[in-house]
């Protein structure tokens, strides 16, 4: 009997220790599942964080909207081809980057044909905010957000009467006002809104693919140069004076002849002013010099008045050079690439006149209207325009005839005789 029992203690000490360690094994087992989600995770953070540093590595190395600093590789991303029609994202981003000195604002006549370029400046310190169709309201937005971000010592503001025109006043595609308070918040949410719109976005990584292929195309080519445009004044028109002529048309029967001035443009013009005098930025202001056919134009258009009443608001505001009458410039065809927009050349020399405040010696070209002296100036400016109309009366019969018919095919031949194919 004694040993039956002693077996049986064995055999249910045995039991027990099986079923402590299945107990244990239980216990073990959420222990162990935890453990290996936990390094699934950790494999997984891993990854991600692998994917968004590589991710970053090659969207700042192509750096598609040139908004990051990086080296320009020939044949790889030197061609940046999609900072075309995209400038109202990407230039207040490489204008915080670059932090220039001097800085140029206004609309295509800054973009495309103004270097930025000012004497006595390092290029490296001198920045185009040009921004094609800008008008007054839409400028106002990008200067108040650009010197918020970045007080430069000196602003050119480029105008031209078109600027203040009632019709055009609608902010354009891309504008973000968001985006402007972003960059001039502070560094850290500059840093993640530029991030979120050129490296952490599928349109952004796209661009860069479009970047390279363009690049392979053009290895000897850039888009722009610290915000200068540098390929539209090189694009091939029909014929040298095809361009001419045909904006010539389309400003003249179209555009000017609706322009009507905006009191509000005068008055965020007038607020920007403010804006400039309170963070301590020096602002040189000066307009635009169109071609002396344009300036007939103004006149059979009835809107030669207007233009008188646009400079007397401007002077209000301080000494304005005025490059917009008929001039040594003016006068020449060849300065332009149409009556509104002037090659590199012409805006060179405006610019030494800009930074130097004097006119250029020999060459009768800029004035620099003041309150006391805008009258005179006016007057003067009003007989070089009838002079010009009495040396060229073909050119203002083609304009009154376009004016009463709107006759286009009839236009482009008197253009052709008169202005040159």
């Amino acid at each position: 009997m004694s040993k039956k029992k002693k077996s049986k203690g064995k055999t249910d000490t045995k039991t027990d220790t099986k079923t402590e360690d299945r107990t244990q094994q239980k216990a073990e087992a959420p222990e162990k599942k935890r453990k290996i989600w936990k390094i699934f995770l950790v494999a997984f953070v891993l990854l991600l964080v692998l994917a968004v540093v590589g991710l970053y590595g090659f969207q700042l190395t192509v750096d598609p909207f040139g908004v990051w600093g990086g080296p320009q590789i020939a044949g790889f991303n030197n061609y940046k081809s999609v900072q075309d029609k995209n400038e109202r994202m990407w230039k207040i981003y490489e204008y915080y980057h670059l932090e220039p000195d001097v800085v140029f604002f206004g609309s295509s006549r800054i973009n495309y044909c103004t270097p930025a370029k000012w004497p006595g400046v390092q290029d490296e310190k001198v920045f185009n905010f040009g921004l094609n169709a800008a008008h007054i309201p839409e400028e106002s937005y990008y200067f108040a957000g650009a010197l918020e971000a970045h007080q430069p010592e000196i602003a050119a503001v480029g105008l031209d009467l078109l600027q203040f025109s009632a019709i055009y006043n609608n902010p354009h595609e891309g504008y973000s006002q968001e985006r402007l308070d972003m960059v001039a918040g502070s560094p850290l949410t500059a840093f993640f809104y530029k991030s979120r719109e050129t490296v952490l976005s599928f349109d952004a990584i796209e661009r860069s693919f479009d970047v390279m292929e363009a690049s392979e195309e053009r290895p000897d080519d850039v888009y722009h140069i610290r915000g200068w445009d540098t390929q539209r004044l090189q694009r091939k028109w029909k014929t040298p004076r095809w361009k001419f002529r045909q904006q010539l048309f389309r400003y003249h029967t179209r555009t000017y002849r609706r322009y009507r001035p905006a009191s509000e443009n005068f008055d965020m013009f007038g607020d920007m002013m403010d804006k400039a005098e309170e963070l301590g930025v020096k602002v040189v202001l000066y307009i635009h010099p169109v071609h002396a056919d344009f300036l007939v134009s103004y006149d059979v258009n009835r809107k030669w008045k207007l233009n008188e009443q646009f400079k007397r608001a401007l002077v209000k505001h301080g000494p304005v050079w005025d490059f917009n009458y008929v001039n040594d410039i003016s006068r020449d065809r060849d300065n332009y690439q149409d009556p509104s927009h002037f090659l590199a050349a012409v805006s060179e020399k405006f610019v030494e006149v800009l930074a130097t405040d004097e006119p250029i010696d020999g060459l009768d070209f800029g004035m620099k209207l003041t309150r006391d002296n805008i009258e005179e100036a006016l007057v003067e400016q009003r007989e070089a325009l009838d002079d010009y109309m009495e040396q060229n009366p073909g050119i203002r019969q083609m304009l009154e005839d376009a004016r009463r018919t709107k006759d286009r095919n009839a236009f482009n031949r008197a253009a052709v005789r008169l202005i040159g194919r």
